[in-house]
């Protein structure tokens, strides 16, 4: 059934699609992310569909277009003696249309090949016209809303990547006018169209480093007594779990990675060696939205649920007892890789306060507590 949502203010491209997936029905197979301005070839869907299911539904598949042309492959791609190429205009191809739906296109001096479901790698899927199998988004989420119109389709991506899946190109044909929603925002306000820009790249660099292969690092520390951040240490005192948080996220950071700490802070980036700690309100936390490489959740094991994506999970008790009540769920068992003690008098305390069933036993480690001297000078 079609359903139409409209809206009193202007929705980002994250947050109108991810209405459009909050809405899907169960038996939703692939959701397709199409734009406007675009001209599908002849069973263009139909050819990313078998493209999918060639791969088993682990990739998320984009067609051919000449909208990429450029930046994501530098092919000629040429209809009827015209070569396509971004940003053109409706009159500019008016008389092709049809040859172009028909896929009457040459690509670099050959005719377009109907190997529909071949498949070509791609650095990422730039999502004006992007199949993606319910599979894959049951594992990754949704788009990250922290992008304005640009760098989510790359970000998306690069976190299906490293939850295993692929991004591909198939030889279904989509021709793409390209940038004309973003033309428009610039003619309506120049200055608030670059500093979109500005803020996007800068988002994306900041999470996924030049090159998208940035690891990332999640540490929850969840509400405090009062805001803290890197050097509330220095300056007033603080607690020792938050200090001690502090601290492993910088190390962290200098070793090149994006660590994103979620407690009682202000927003904040700091650029430390090569890395980044970047501080969130533990309430502005969007896990869905997100990718961890690592993701250590301090003392409380409630933020941990199925939103969550990670590659792998631990629990930093560093107090007695977790702060999820004493009887730990099976759930949260079977969904942290360790939970993490600081001695071994702690680990068996742990194990026998918490009853601990033998078969996770094995997932409580200990790893004591460093002592940073020049605190003591």
């Amino acid at each position: 059934d079609e359903i139409l949502y409209q809206n009193d203010y202007r929705l980002t491209f994250s947050e109108a699609n991810n209405r459009g997936f909050r809405s899907a029905s169960k038996d939703t197979e692939y959701f397709l992310l199409l734009n406007d301005d675009t001209i599908i070839g002849k069973d263009c869907i139909q050819h990313m569909i078998d493209a999918a299911n060639q791969t088993k539904n682990e990739a998320i598949i984009n067609a051919f277009s000449n909208c990429d042309k450029g930046w994501l492959h530098n092919n000629r791609i040429v209809v009827d003696g015209l070569e396509l190429i971004p940003n053109m205009t409706y009159e500019q191809v008016q008389s092709k249309l049809e040859k172009i739906r028909n896929t009457e296109i040459q690509v670099n001096d050959q005719l377009f090949l109907h190997k529909f479901t071949e498949t070509y790698p791609t650095t990422f899927c730039a999502m004006y016209c992007t199949l993606i199998p319910k599979a894959i988004f049951d594992k990754v989420g949704v788009l990250s809303e922290e992008y304005l119109n640009g760098g989510e389709d790359a970000d998306y991506s690069y976190r299906a990547k490293r939850l295993g899946f692929s991004t591909f190109w198939t030889n279904a044909w989509c021709f793409h006018f390209g940038g004309k929603t973003r033309k428009f925002s610039e003619d309506q306000n120049f200055a608030r169209h670059h500093e979109e820009d500005l803020h996007n790249n800068r988002m994306c660099q900041l999470k996924w480093g030049k090159s998208g292969d940035r690891k990332k690092v999640g540490i929850w520390t969840g509400p405090a007594w009062e805001n803290w951040n890197l050097d509330s240490h220095k300056r007033s005192g603080l607690g020792g779990s938050e200090t001690c948080a502090g601290r492993l996220a910088e190390t962290i950071a200098e070793l090149g990675s994006h660590v994103l700490m979620m407690g009682s802070h202000e927003p904040c980036v700091k650029q430390i060696g090569i890395g980044v700690v970047e501080l969130m309100p533990w309430s502005n936390f969007k896990p869905e939205q997100e990718y961890f490489d690592l993701f250590i959740a301090s003392r409380n094991l409630n933020c941990v649920d199925n939103r969550l994506r990670a590659k792998k999970i631990v629990a930093w008790i560093h107090d007695v007892f977790a702060m999820s009540g004493k009887q730990i769920s099976n759930y949260h068992l079977e969904k942290f890789d360790n939970f993490i003690c600081l001695s071994s008098w702690h680990r068996n305390f742990f194990i026998q306060y918490h009853e601990v069933p033998e078969k996770y036993q094995n997932k409580v480690v200990i790893i004591p507590n460093g002592v940073n001297v020049e605190l003591f000078k």
